[in-house]
């Protein structure tokens, strides 16, 4: 459920605001008073400042290339927070070659390069401070202060280490020429990873090396005419870097002067003796099947082609070329026949407008991961919305790619189709880059986890909604809205969300129900928890109240007597709630910033998403005195959590680090498993099977990850939204509720599209 926003940290003021995810205003603004001037003696300052702990270790290790050196953290035993950290202005330093950003992340301004070191001055402790150095080791001098003007100094050794080069890699080992090629034609690029260095030589060797040039950039170029009774050529191409450091691959150029055909590969890796499917598309959006190819077997060289029949289509048809029941030479993508093949259980399909594929970048249609995915992302088109089919697909394709491919000054399906996944990755928007491989292991595998594809269904406004949570028979949607209130909304028709009834409140920022669905428990962040009777909907009525500090989040125990508050800087706040006019509170613990909070299955803990201080377990047996189990420090800012459903897992939505998850198997002794970063988790619930979780990502949206496996969650999609603050799941899984702040509640379509093959 939903929670705090972020509290600025970098600049003081004599108010602090709640400047997180929020869109516009900063609403939950609160005063804590103007600074009072210290008078105390320097003895009695420098006895203060001895009170604010600096955490950071003063040594860092940090890889050449990195630019988040660390994470600062102090903390102060005389609660005069927030802290804020500061260059000094001292002269022997490297502190201009770093800073500081919102959320206290020292990080280097400029890349940095281990051959070619940047720091100015000595870090280690001599009377040659003041030498100019260069060796790799940054001297940064902070000045860090807390709310009350007490100030220490503290200087931090940064010493970036050596990645090891990567030999250069030759990657495109076959290329195409067609008919009589003249002298000084460009025949293709044997596209090299360069590794970290430039690349010193390229050359040529074999029996007909002397009819070619290639140049230091990997541009193969005839030396004279090629004779057309030659059918292929083979030649070894040898790139070396300056450390001596070298690659040698085979190179076979194939020349084609009579096939009019468009030559299709299926490059999943290398899909050899796989059966193609070739597809017409119908109007009405439906298929006719018109060829069966097998793709050819072989090696490398040889192994993964068939016959397109280009020159038997129609130019304004569309087509899908479906690649089924092969087994993968090249599952790992490196460009090297595997030991052994793996069979493919999945599907890998294309779709193709017949004129695209008649003017193929080098005659070549290429049916890969992409395009499989590429075809999923359009699948509601083709039933839908056949007529503007080559809009979706162009559009869809800019969500993928971030470079034009082959080169014809557009980003489109067309890119997609010429896509060659040992040497276009770097094309892919980063969280195609991440999911990538994931995708190939789905194909490989039969699963259809890459078929998630959320959409949206519909929508209604609200001003800053910010928690959400739906009745048990699925028909209405409650909403905390951080300026309107409770709204209570009918969702029978997703697609259009009807507002029922509201009641007013001063910063709703969560909501839950009573299990008979009669009472919706609301945090209210000005004045602490409303009961209020949502008996009849247009018309909610509030029955009881109780006050507390500054209410995010809510909980509710198992028997309906007790909820439980995470109240930001008073941290657990557990109220009596037998009698709902008269709400009591039972007991409290102090935490750092409570933000969200759920319940262990059993009813005896806590865990609490406690801000920069992680996640906080806490024992609630005894509901008036609950103490403290454990707690794990996360990344950033732990914002919301829940957990598995046999409460040996949570799930924390980490804001700037992602999600985290880790084992409470043991509560007293709680460690991380695995994560995976987002752009700025607020909060995350799970499917029903506990194979996903949802994350609201605040600007990016609503994350779906996979996480079977613990240590390693993955991408599986993603739906941009406004500002998602909070997320919860209808009962049958198949859509997601979205407190999306001024973009109102989101209703998503989050059920997995088919993978299986047409037929």
């Amino acid at each position: 459920m939903k929670k705090s926003t972020k509290v600025a940290l970098s600049i003081v003021v004599s108010t602090v605001l709640f400047t997180g995810c929020v869109g516009g205003d900063s609403s939950g603004d609160r005063s804590y008073g103007d600074e009072i001037p210290d008078k105390s003696s320097k003895a009695e300052k420098n006895s203060k400042a001895k009170q604010i702990s600096f955490l950071t270790p003063l040594d860092i290790e940090v890889p050449e290339g990195e630019e988040v050196v660390t994470q600062l953290i102090a903390e102060s035993s005389i609660d005069a927070e927030p802290i804020t950290f500061s260059f000094t202005n001292y002269y022997y330093s490297d502190n201009s070659r770093f800073t500081i950003d919102r959320y206290n992340k020292l990080r280097f301004k400029d890349t940095t390069d281990f051959e070619n070191p940047a720091d100015d001055y000595k870090s280690s402790n001599s009377s040659n401070d003041n030498e100019k150095q260069y060796d790799n080791t940054y001297k940064v001098v902070l000045s860090i202060k807390d709310a009350q003007g007490h100030t220490i100094e503290k200087t931090l050794h940064i010493k970036v280490t050596n990645v090891p080069d990567v030999k250069p890699t030759i990657t495109n080992t076959k290329l195409t020429i067609s008919g009589t090629v003249l002298a000084n034609s460009v025949v293709g690029n044997v596209i090299v990873n360069k590794g970290d260095s430039e690349i010193t030589q390229m050359t040529l060797s074999g029996a007909d090396a002397n009819l070619f040039t290639i140049d230091k950039d990997g541009v193969i170029k005839t030396a004279t005419t090629i004779p057309v009774d030659k059918k292929s050529i083979s030649l070894k191409v040898k790139a070396t870097s300056p450390a001596g450091v070298s690659d040698e691959k085979d190179v076979t150029i194939y020349v084609n002067d009579t096939d009019p055909s468009v030559r299709g590969v299926a490059q999943l890796g290398l899909e050899r003796n796989a059966t193609v499917k070739i597809f017409k598309i119908n109007n009405d959006g439906t298929y006719t099947k018109l060829f069966t190819e097998t793709t050819s077997g072989g090696g490398i060289e040889s192994a993964g082609r068939f016959d397109t029949h280009s020159d038997e289509l129609e130019d304004k048809a569309y087509y899908i070329y479906q690649v089924t029941d092969g087994e993968d030479i090249d599952a790992n993508n490196d460009g090297v026949e595997d030991e052994n093949a793996t069979k493919t259980k999945g599907a890998m399909r294309a779709i193709v407008l017949g004129e695209w594929l008649k003017k193929m970048d080098n005659d070549v249609l290429k049916i890969t991961a992409l395009s499989e995915m590429l075809y999923i992302k359009s699948i509601d088109d083709i039933k839908n919305n056949f007529f503007d089919l080559k809009s979706t697909l162009n559009s869809q394709a800019q969500t993928i790619l971030a470079l034009d491919i082959n080169n014809d000054g557009n980003i489109n399906a067309k890119d997609i189709l010429s896509f060659d996944p040992l040497i276009d990755k770097d094309a892919l928007k980063e969280e195609w880059k991440e999911k990538f491989d994931k995708i190939v292991d789905d194909i490989h595998n039969g699963k259809d986890g890459y078929g998630v594809n959320p959409k949206l269904i519909g929508s209604i406004e609200s001003k800053y909604a910010y928690g959400v949570t739906l009745s048990s028979d699925g028909t209405k949607a409650y909403v905390a809205d951080l300026k309107e209130g409770l709204k209570i909304i009918d969702i029978t028709t997703p697609k259009t969300p009807k507002l029922l009834g509201t009641i007013n409140l001063n910063e709703a920022k969560d909501v839950t129900l009573s299990s008979d669905g009669t009472k919706a428990y609301v945090v209210d962040y000005a004045s602490g928890l409303k009961i209020i009777d949502i008996t009849t909907p247009k018309t909610p009525k509030l029955l009881g109240s109780i006050n507390t500090d500054y209410a995010q989040s809510v909980a509710i125990s198992l028997d309906g007597t007790k909820a439980y508050v995470a109240d930001d800087y008073s941290g657990l706040k557990i109220i009596d709630i037998t009698t709902p006019k008269t709400p009591k509170l039972l007991g409290s613990i102090k935490t750092y910033k409570a933000q969200d909070i759920t319940i262990s299955s059993d009813g005896t803990k806590a865990y609490v998403a406690d801000y920069s201080r992680g996640l906080k377990i806490i024992d609630i047996t005894i509901p008036e005195s609950p103490t403290l189990l454990d707690f794990i420090d996360t990344d950033d800012e732990a914002q919301g959590i829940t957990l598995s459903s046999d409460s040996t897992k949570a799930y924390v939505a980490d804001y700037d680090a992602g999600l985290k998850i880790i084992d409470i198997t043991t509560p007293e002794s709680s460690t991380l498993l695995g994560s995976i970063d987002t752009d700025y988790a607020q909060d995350v619930t799970l499917s029903s099977d506990g194979t996903k979780a949802y994350v609201a990502d605040c600007y990016s949206g609503l994350k779906i990850i996979d996480i079977t496996t613990p240590e390693s969650p993955a991408l599986l999609g993603s739906i941009n939204t406004k500002y998602a603050q909070d997320v919860t799941l209808s009962s049958d899984g198949t859509k997601a509720y979205v407190a999306d702040n001024d973009g109102g509640l989101k209703i998503i379509d989050i059920g997995t599209d088919s993978v299986a093959p047409l037929e």
